[in-house]
Protein backbone atom coordinates (compact mmCIF):
# COMPACT_ATOMS: atom_id res chain seq x y z
CA UNK A 1 0.00 0.00 0.00
CA UNK A 2 1.17 3.81 -0.09
CA UNK A 3 1.51 6.39 2.67
CA UNK A 4 -2.40 7.93 3.41
CA UNK A 5 -0.74 11.12 2.02
CA UNK A 6 -0.03 9.94 -1.47
CA UNK A 7 -3.46 8.20 -1.07
CA UNK A 8 -5.14 11.75 -0.03
CA UNK A 9 -2.71 13.90 -3.45
CA UNK A 10 -3.84 11.30 -5.96
CA UNK A 11 -7.69 11.76 -5.15
CA UNK A 12 -6.76 15.64 -5.08
CA UNK A 13 -5.05 15.51 -8.19
CA UNK A 14 -7.96 13.56 -9.52
CA UNK A 15 -10.24 16.05 -8.29
CA UNK A 16 -8.24 18.87 -10.51
CA UNK A 17 -7.90 16.99 -13.30
CA UNK A 18 -11.81 16.77 -14.00
CA UNK A 19 -12.56 19.53 -12.75
CA UNK A 20 -15.24 18.08 -9.96
CA UNK A 21 -16.54 20.15 -7.72
CA UNK A 22 -17.45 19.67 -3.83
CA UNK A 23 -20.41 17.68 -4.12
CA UNK A 24 -18.81 15.23 -5.82
CA UNK A 25 -17.59 12.48 -3.13
CA UNK A 26 -15.40 9.34 -3.78
CA UNK A 27 -16.56 5.81 -2.31
CA UNK A 28 -13.44 4.05 -0.31
CA UNK A 29 -13.40 0.89 0.49
CA UNK A 30 -10.72 0.95 3.42
CA UNK A 31 -13.16 3.78 4.72
CA UNK A 32 -16.43 2.82 4.09
CA UNK A 33 -16.63 -0.67 5.30
CA UNK A 34 -16.37 -2.05 8.69
CA UNK A 35 -12.89 -3.68 8.82
CA UNK A 36 -13.98 -4.98 12.36
CA UNK A 37 -16.36 -7.08 10.31
CA UNK A 38 -15.21 -7.15 6.61
CA UNK A 39 -16.72 -10.77 5.88
CA UNK A 40 -20.38 -9.14 6.40
CA UNK A 41 -19.53 -6.07 4.58
CA UNK A 42 -18.23 -8.23 1.55
CA UNK A 43 -20.40 -11.04 1.52
CA UNK A 44 -20.11 -14.52 -0.25
CA UNK A 45 -20.69 -13.32 -3.92
CA UNK A 46 -18.35 -10.30 -4.88
CA UNK A 47 -21.00 -9.26 -7.48
CA UNK A 48 -23.57 -8.28 -4.63
CA UNK A 49 -20.42 -7.09 -1.80
CA UNK A 50 -20.03 -3.02 -1.06
CA UNK A 51 -17.54 -2.43 -3.22
CA UNK A 52 -19.71 -3.71 -6.33
CA UNK A 53 -22.68 -2.28 -5.24
CA UNK A 54 -20.77 1.17 -4.63
CA UNK A 55 -18.77 0.95 -8.26
CA UNK A 56 -22.38 0.78 -10.09
CA UNK A 57 -23.21 3.75 -8.86
CA UNK A 58 -20.39 5.73 -9.45
CA UNK A 59 -19.51 7.08 -12.60
CA UNK A 60 -15.98 5.33 -12.60
CA UNK A 61 -13.05 3.81 -10.44
CA UNK A 62 -9.74 5.73 -9.37
CA UNK A 63 -7.36 2.95 -8.75
CA UNK A 64 -4.32 4.42 -6.92
CA UNK A 65 -1.33 2.48 -7.37
CA UNK A 66 1.32 2.36 -5.04
CA UNK A 67 5.14 2.62 -5.87
CA UNK A 68 6.00 -0.66 -5.72
CA UNK A 69 2.35 -1.69 -8.49
CA UNK A 70 1.84 -3.87 -5.04
CA UNK A 71 -1.93 -3.38 -5.81
CA UNK A 72 -2.14 -5.30 -8.83
CA UNK A 73 -1.07 -8.52 -6.67
CA UNK A 74 -3.85 -8.21 -4.37
CA UNK A 75 -7.12 -10.07 -5.39
CA UNK A 76 -9.73 -7.48 -4.78
CA UNK A 77 -7.67 -4.38 -6.53
CA UNK A 78 -7.82 -7.22 -9.55
CA UNK A 79 -11.76 -7.80 -9.07
CA UNK A 80 -11.76 -3.99 -9.06
CA UNK A 81 -9.84 -4.11 -12.89
CA UNK A 82 -12.25 -6.07 -14.09
CA UNK A 83 -15.06 -4.34 -12.64
CA UNK A 84 -13.97 -0.91 -13.92
CA UNK A 85 -12.69 -2.49 -17.86
CA UNK A 86 -15.52 -5.42 -18.19
CA UNK A 87 -18.33 -5.68 -16.33
CA UNK A 88 -19.54 -2.57 -15.88
CA UNK A 89 -17.93 -1.30 -18.71
CA UNK A 90 -20.30 -3.57 -20.94
CA UNK A 91 -23.69 -1.91 -18.90
CA UNK A 92 -22.23 1.44 -19.19
CA UNK A 93 -20.24 2.02 -22.24
CA UNK A 94 -19.06 5.97 -20.20
CA UNK A 95 -17.69 4.17 -17.45
CA UNK A 96 -14.05 5.27 -16.30
CA UNK A 97 -11.02 3.56 -14.86
CA UNK A 98 -8.64 5.69 -14.05
CA UNK A 99 -4.97 5.20 -12.69
CA UNK A 100 -3.24 7.65 -10.46
CA UNK A 101 0.43 7.84 -8.66
CA UNK A 102 1.98 10.17 -5.92
CA UNK A 103 5.45 11.05 -7.34
CA UNK A 104 8.44 10.73 -5.93
CA UNK A 105 9.13 14.98 -6.06
CA UNK A 106 7.03 18.01 -7.40
CA UNK A 107 6.93 17.76 -11.06
CA UNK A 108 9.60 20.42 -12.34
CA UNK A 109 7.76 20.93 -16.19
CA UNK A 110 4.40 21.20 -14.40
CA UNK A 111 2.32 23.53 -16.26
CA UNK A 112 -0.36 26.01 -14.09
CA UNK A 113 -3.43 24.05 -15.22
CA UNK A 114 -1.72 20.61 -14.12
CA UNK A 115 -1.51 22.11 -10.71
CA UNK A 116 -3.83 20.30 -8.29
CA UNK A 117 -5.85 23.16 -6.38
CA UNK A 118 -4.51 21.95 -3.14
CA UNK A 119 -1.23 23.56 -1.60
CA UNK A 120 0.95 20.55 -1.80
CA UNK A 121 4.11 22.86 -3.57
CA UNK A 122 3.53 21.74 -6.85
CA UNK A 123 1.97 19.04 -9.10
CA UNK A 124 2.91 15.76 -7.12
CA UNK A 125 0.97 12.97 -8.63
CA UNK A 126 -0.02 12.26 -11.92
CA UNK A 127 -2.74 10.04 -13.64
CA UNK A 128 -3.56 7.72 -16.87
CA UNK A 129 -7.42 9.33 -17.64
CA UNK A 130 -9.75 7.07 -19.91
CA UNK A 131 -9.26 9.64 -22.35
CA UNK A 132 -9.41 13.75 -22.56
CA UNK A 133 -10.71 15.16 -19.07
CA UNK A 134 -11.78 18.97 -18.16
CA UNK A 135 -8.01 20.27 -17.50
CA UNK A 136 -7.01 19.08 -20.72
CA UNK A 137 -9.26 21.35 -22.63
CA UNK A 138 -7.53 24.21 -21.14
CA UNK A 139 -4.25 23.40 -22.19
CA UNK A 140 -2.84 25.60 -24.47
CA UNK A 141 -0.11 24.39 -27.14
CA UNK A 142 2.14 26.58 -29.69
CA UNK A 143 1.63 30.00 -27.71
CA UNK A 144 -1.66 29.99 -27.14
CA UNK A 145 -2.47 29.68 -30.97
CA UNK A 146 -4.33 26.99 -30.53
CA UNK A 147 -6.14 24.51 -28.03
CA UNK A 148 -5.45 20.86 -28.56
CA UNK A 149 -7.26 18.71 -25.81
CA UNK A 150 -5.50 15.54 -26.77
CA UNK A 151 -1.41 17.11 -26.73
CA UNK A 152 -3.03 18.50 -23.23
CA UNK A 153 -3.43 14.88 -22.08
CA UNK A 154 -0.40 13.46 -23.83
CA UNK A 155 1.80 16.40 -21.91
CA UNK A 156 -0.24 15.74 -18.61
CA UNK A 157 0.48 11.93 -18.45
CA UNK A 158 3.81 12.31 -19.52
CA UNK A 159 4.80 12.50 -15.79
CA UNK A 160 3.42 9.19 -15.26
CA UNK A 161 6.55 6.95 -14.01
CA UNK A 162 7.60 4.47 -16.63
CA UNK A 163 9.08 1.84 -14.04
CA UNK A 164 5.18 1.50 -11.96
CA UNK A 165 3.69 1.31 -15.56
CA UNK A 166 6.16 -1.66 -16.36
CA UNK A 167 5.51 -3.43 -13.42
CA UNK A 168 1.83 -3.58 -14.52
CA UNK A 169 2.91 -4.90 -18.13
CA UNK A 170 3.77 -7.85 -15.79
CA UNK A 171 0.42 -8.04 -14.39
CA UNK A 172 -1.16 -11.88 -14.17
CA UNK A 173 -4.59 -12.18 -12.57
CA UNK A 174 -3.85 -16.11 -11.75
CA UNK A 175 -1.06 -14.79 -9.40
CA UNK A 176 -2.82 -12.61 -7.30
CA UNK A 177 -3.18 -12.90 -3.56
CA UNK A 178 -5.74 -12.20 -1.05
CA UNK A 179 -5.33 -12.51 3.04
CA UNK A 180 -7.90 -15.69 2.93
CA UNK A 181 -8.47 -18.04 0.25
CA UNK A 182 -11.92 -18.70 0.33
CA UNK A 183 -12.25 -14.76 -1.19
CA UNK A 184 -9.62 -15.41 -3.61
CA UNK A 185 -11.93 -18.41 -4.58
CA UNK A 186 -14.62 -16.40 -5.07
CA UNK A 187 -13.37 -13.42 -6.71
CA UNK A 188 -11.60 -15.54 -9.90
CA UNK A 189 -14.97 -17.64 -10.01
CA UNK A 190 -17.28 -14.60 -10.16
CA UNK A 191 -14.74 -13.58 -13.33
CA UNK A 192 -15.26 -16.56 -14.84
CA UNK A 193 -19.60 -16.49 -14.70
CA UNK A 194 -19.73 -18.58 -11.24
CA UNK A 195 -23.15 -17.46 -9.64
CA UNK A 196 -24.27 -20.15 -7.27
CA UNK A 197 -22.70 -20.48 -4.25
CA UNK A 198 -21.41 -23.95 -4.41
CA UNK A 199 -19.54 -22.72 -7.45
CA UNK A 200 -18.11 -19.54 -5.89
CA UNK A 201 -16.30 -21.46 -3.28
CA UNK A 202 -14.90 -24.18 -5.60
CA UNK A 203 -11.42 -24.39 -6.26
CA UNK A 204 -10.71 -22.03 -9.67
CA UNK A 205 -8.88 -23.90 -12.29
CA UNK A 206 -4.73 -22.06 -12.45
CA UNK A 207 -5.03 -20.92 -16.21
CA UNK A 208 -8.17 -19.78 -18.10
CA UNK A 209 -8.65 -17.53 -21.11
CA UNK A 210 -10.88 -15.04 -19.36
CA UNK A 211 -7.84 -14.55 -17.00
CA UNK A 212 -5.98 -13.80 -20.09
CA UNK A 213 -8.49 -11.58 -21.64
CA UNK A 214 -8.13 -9.11 -17.99
CA UNK A 215 -4.65 -9.36 -17.91
CA UNK A 216 -4.50 -8.24 -21.93
CA UNK A 217 -6.39 -5.03 -21.43
CA UNK A 218 -5.14 -3.92 -18.18
CA UNK A 219 -1.37 -4.61 -19.76
CA UNK A 220 -2.86 -2.76 -22.65
CA UNK A 221 -4.24 -0.02 -20.82
CA UNK A 222 -0.75 1.02 -19.35
CA UNK A 223 1.04 0.13 -23.05
CA UNK A 224 -1.08 2.67 -24.41
CA UNK A 225 -0.74 4.83 -21.78
CA UNK A 226 3.16 5.38 -22.06
CA UNK A 227 4.03 4.34 -25.55
CA UNK A 228 4.74 8.10 -26.88
CA UNK A 229 6.67 8.52 -23.52
CA UNK A 230 8.38 5.20 -24.14
CA UNK A 231 9.15 6.20 -27.91
CA UNK A 232 10.10 9.71 -26.74
CA UNK A 233 12.84 8.43 -24.30
CA UNK A 234 14.47 6.15 -26.51
CA UNK A 235 12.84 3.10 -24.70
CA UNK A 236 12.74 -0.62 -25.79
CA UNK A 237 9.39 -0.94 -27.26
CA UNK A 238 9.19 -4.85 -27.39
CA UNK A 239 6.80 -5.39 -23.92
CA UNK A 240 4.64 -2.26 -25.34
CA UNK A 241 4.07 -3.75 -28.46
CA UNK A 242 3.32 -7.07 -27.28
CA UNK A 243 0.95 -5.60 -24.86
CA UNK A 244 -0.70 -4.43 -27.40
CA UNK A 245 -1.29 -6.42 -30.12
CA UNK A 246 -2.29 -8.68 -26.62
CA UNK A 247 -4.80 -6.05 -25.28
CA UNK A 248 -7.81 -6.59 -27.37
CA UNK A 249 -8.59 -2.48 -27.53
CA UNK A 250 -11.10 -0.92 -28.73
CA UNK A 251 -9.84 2.18 -29.02
CA UNK A 252 -6.38 3.17 -29.94
CA UNK A 253 -5.29 7.06 -29.76
CA UNK A 254 -1.89 7.92 -30.11
CA UNK A 255 0.41 11.06 -30.55
CA UNK A 256 3.54 11.42 -31.83
CA UNK A 257 3.84 15.00 -32.25
CA UNK A 258 7.00 16.19 -32.54
CA UNK A 259 8.63 13.04 -31.73
CA UNK A 260 11.67 12.65 -33.45
CA UNK A 261 12.49 9.24 -32.43
CA UNK A 262 9.13 7.95 -33.83
CA UNK A 263 10.53 6.74 -37.27
CA UNK A 264 9.48 4.86 -40.06
CA UNK A 265 10.50 1.84 -38.64
CA UNK A 266 9.19 2.85 -35.09
CA UNK A 267 5.66 3.19 -36.74
CA UNK A 268 6.11 0.00 -38.73
CA UNK A 269 6.73 -2.09 -35.17
CA UNK A 270 3.68 -0.13 -33.97
CA UNK A 271 1.48 -1.05 -37.10
CA UNK A 272 1.79 -4.88 -36.94
CA UNK A 273 1.13 -4.73 -33.37
CA UNK A 274 -2.22 -2.83 -33.26
CA UNK A 275 -5.17 -5.14 -31.94
CA UNK A 276 -7.63 -6.11 -34.61
CA UNK A 277 -10.69 -5.16 -32.33
CA UNK A 278 -9.81 -1.58 -32.65
CA UNK A 279 -13.21 0.31 -33.23
CA UNK A 280 -11.60 3.95 -33.44
CA UNK A 281 -8.06 4.37 -34.13
CA UNK A 282 -6.12 7.53 -34.06
CA UNK A 283 -2.43 7.87 -35.00
CA UNK A 284 -1.15 11.36 -34.90
CA UNK A 285 1.87 11.73 -36.81
CA UNK A 286 2.93 15.41 -37.21
CA UNK A 287 6.29 16.07 -37.94
CA UNK A 288 7.70 12.84 -36.72
CA UNK A 289 10.37 11.10 -38.68
CA UNK A 290 8.23 8.90 -41.24
CA UNK A 291 8.62 8.70 -44.79
CA UNK A 292 7.38 6.17 -47.39
CA UNK A 293 8.41 3.15 -45.21
CA UNK A 294 5.83 3.52 -42.61
CA UNK A 295 2.92 3.26 -44.41
CA UNK A 296 3.00 -0.01 -45.92
CA UNK A 297 3.12 -2.55 -43.05
CA UNK A 298 -0.22 -1.01 -41.93
CA UNK A 299 -1.42 -0.70 -45.31
CA UNK A 300 -1.00 -4.61 -45.93
CA UNK A 301 -3.15 -5.03 -42.53
CA UNK A 302 -6.26 -2.66 -43.60
CA UNK A 303 -6.30 -4.65 -46.96
CA UNK A 304 -6.02 -7.49 -45.18
CA UNK A 305 -9.81 -6.95 -43.64
CA UNK A 306 -8.25 -8.09 -40.64
CA UNK A 307 -9.73 -4.65 -39.00
CA UNK A 308 -13.39 -5.96 -39.26
CA UNK A 309 -15.01 -3.62 -36.37
CA UNK A 310 -12.88 -0.46 -37.36
CA UNK A 311 -15.37 2.23 -37.71
CA UNK A 312 -13.48 5.87 -37.05
CA UNK A 313 -10.01 6.17 -38.52
CA UNK A 314 -8.11 9.79 -37.30
CA UNK A 315 -4.57 9.70 -39.26
CA UNK A 316 -2.17 12.99 -39.39
CA UNK A 317 0.80 13.11 -41.72
CA UNK A 318 1.51 16.90 -41.35
CA UNK A 319 4.98 17.77 -42.41
CA UNK A 320 6.27 14.25 -43.15
CA UNK A 321 7.94 12.63 -45.94
CA UNK A 322 5.42 11.03 -47.20
CA UNK A 323 4.48 11.06 -50.43
CA UNK A 324 1.26 11.64 -52.59
CA UNK A 325 1.64 8.19 -54.13
CA UNK A 326 2.39 6.58 -50.88
CA UNK A 327 -0.54 7.68 -48.85
CA UNK A 328 -3.04 6.75 -52.16
CA UNK A 329 -1.54 3.04 -51.64
CA UNK A 330 -2.78 3.46 -48.02
CA UNK A 331 -6.14 4.81 -48.38
CA UNK A 332 -7.29 2.50 -51.08
CA UNK A 333 -6.85 -0.57 -48.82
CA UNK A 334 -9.33 1.41 -46.18
CA UNK A 335 -11.96 0.06 -49.29
CA UNK A 336 -11.15 -3.58 -47.28
CA UNK A 337 -11.86 -2.30 -43.89
CA UNK A 338 -16.42 -3.15 -43.78
CA UNK A 339 -17.43 -0.77 -40.98
CA UNK A 340 -15.33 2.68 -41.91
CA UNK A 341 -17.45 5.27 -41.54
CA UNK A 342 -15.59 7.95 -39.91
CA UNK A 343 -12.60 9.54 -41.78
CA UNK A 344 -10.02 12.90 -40.07
CA UNK A 345 -7.33 13.61 -42.28
CA UNK A 346 -4.63 15.83 -41.19
CA UNK A 347 -2.72 16.80 -44.45
CA UNK A 348 -1.22 20.22 -43.39
CA UNK A 349 2.06 20.87 -45.18
CA UNK A 350 1.87 17.22 -47.08
CA UNK A 351 2.77 16.42 -50.49
CA UNK A 352 -0.62 14.58 -50.40
CA UNK A 353 -2.71 15.96 -53.52
CA UNK A 354 -4.97 14.65 -56.49
CA UNK A 355 -3.62 10.88 -56.33
CA UNK A 356 -4.50 10.28 -53.03
CA UNK A 357 -8.29 12.50 -53.15
CA UNK A 358 -9.24 10.37 -56.41
CA UNK A 359 -8.66 6.92 -54.15
CA UNK A 360 -10.51 8.53 -51.39
CA UNK A 361 -13.57 9.54 -53.65
CA UNK A 362 -14.43 6.07 -53.97
CA UNK A 363 -14.73 5.69 -50.41
CA UNK A 364 -17.64 8.83 -50.45
CA UNK A 365 -20.92 7.01 -50.81
CA UNK A 366 -20.39 4.77 -47.50
CA UNK A 367 -18.87 7.95 -45.17
CA UNK A 368 -20.58 9.94 -42.46
CA UNK A 369 -18.19 12.32 -41.31
CA UNK A 370 -15.20 13.60 -43.15
CA UNK A 371 -13.22 16.17 -41.45
CA UNK A 372 -9.90 17.17 -43.62
CA UNK A 373 -7.32 19.98 -42.82
CA UNK A 374 -5.49 20.40 -45.99
CA UNK A 375 -2.80 23.40 -45.80
CA UNK A 376 -0.27 23.43 -49.07
CA UNK A 377 0.31 23.93 -52.30
CA UNK A 378 -0.93 20.94 -53.51
CA UNK A 379 -3.30 19.96 -50.97
CA UNK A 380 -5.61 22.74 -50.26
CA UNK A 381 -6.89 22.60 -53.95
CA UNK A 382 -7.01 18.24 -53.86
CA UNK A 383 -9.13 18.56 -50.88
CA UNK A 384 -11.24 20.88 -51.64
CA UNK A 385 -11.62 19.32 -54.84
CA UNK A 386 -12.69 15.86 -52.85
CA UNK A 387 -15.31 17.76 -50.38
CA UNK A 388 -16.85 19.06 -53.26
CA UNK A 389 -17.46 15.73 -54.66
CA UNK A 390 -17.96 14.16 -51.33
CA UNK A 391 -21.23 16.45 -50.32
CA UNK A 392 -22.59 15.94 -54.03
CA UNK A 393 -22.22 12.01 -53.85
CA UNK A 394 -23.26 11.74 -50.65
CA UNK A 395 -25.92 14.14 -49.35
CA UNK A 396 -25.92 12.46 -45.58
CA UNK A 397 -22.32 13.56 -45.12
CA UNK A 398 -21.40 15.74 -42.62
CA UNK A 399 -18.20 17.11 -44.17
CA UNK A 400 -15.64 19.50 -42.38
CA UNK A 401 -12.99 21.61 -44.37
CA UNK A 402 -10.00 23.46 -42.32
CA UNK A 403 -7.29 25.68 -44.34
CA UNK A 404 -4.70 27.54 -42.78
CA UNK A 405 -5.16 30.46 -45.65
CA UNK A 406 -8.30 31.35 -46.99
CA UNK A 407 -6.68 33.19 -49.69
CA UNK A 408 -6.25 30.26 -51.63
CA UNK A 409 -8.36 31.10 -54.59
CA UNK A 410 -8.28 27.91 -56.17
CA UNK A 411 -9.66 26.28 -52.80
CA UNK A 412 -12.00 29.13 -52.45
CA UNK A 413 -13.93 28.81 -55.56
CA UNK A 414 -14.85 25.36 -55.59
CA UNK A 415 -15.68 25.56 -51.78
CA UNK A 416 -18.28 28.35 -52.99
CA UNK A 417 -19.51 26.58 -55.88
CA UNK A 418 -21.26 23.93 -53.27
CA UNK A 419 -22.82 26.60 -51.00
CA UNK A 420 -22.93 25.95 -47.13
CA UNK A 421 -22.73 22.13 -47.19
CA UNK A 422 -19.10 22.25 -45.73
CA UNK A 423 -18.15 23.72 -42.62
CA UNK A 424 -15.07 25.32 -42.93
CA UNK A 425 -13.28 28.14 -40.80
CA UNK A 426 -13.85 30.80 -43.13
CA UNK A 427 -16.69 32.28 -40.66
CA UNK A 428 -13.68 32.26 -37.56
CA UNK A 429 -11.21 33.86 -40.00
CA UNK A 430 -13.45 36.49 -40.80
CA UNK A 431 -14.23 37.32 -36.91
CA UNK A 432 -10.52 37.46 -36.45
CA UNK A 433 -10.36 40.43 -39.56
CA UNK A 434 -12.83 42.41 -38.11
CA UNK A 435 -11.21 41.97 -34.61
CA UNK A 436 -8.31 43.21 -36.30
CA UNK A 437 -10.36 46.20 -38.06
CA UNK A 438 -11.47 47.32 -34.42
Amino acid sequence: GEPVIDFIMCLAQHSCDRRLDKSVAYWVCAYANNQWNAAAELGSNPLSSSFMKAAKLADGICHVIDKDAVCYTRVWCDFEVWAGLEKIKAEKPTYCYEMYTALDKPREDTKEVWNCTFDFSGQVAVGISDGVVATDEQFEWAEGNCVYAKAGQVGREDAFPVDRGDKALTFKLSESQASQEIDRNRILNCILGAVKPVDLDAIPPKDHPKYAELDGLLRGRFAHALYAQAVKKGLNLVKYNSALKESGLRKIDLDFLQIELMTSDTFTELAWSLPTTVVYLGLNLRQAAVDDSALPPLTRRLKSGEFKDLETLSIDVHVTEISDQSFAGFVQSLDSVPKLTNLVLGLNGSDVGDESMLVLATLIPRLKTLVTQGYGEATTPAVAKLVALAVQQNTDLEAVCNFDDRRHEEAINILNGIGDRVKTNSEEDEDEDEDEDE
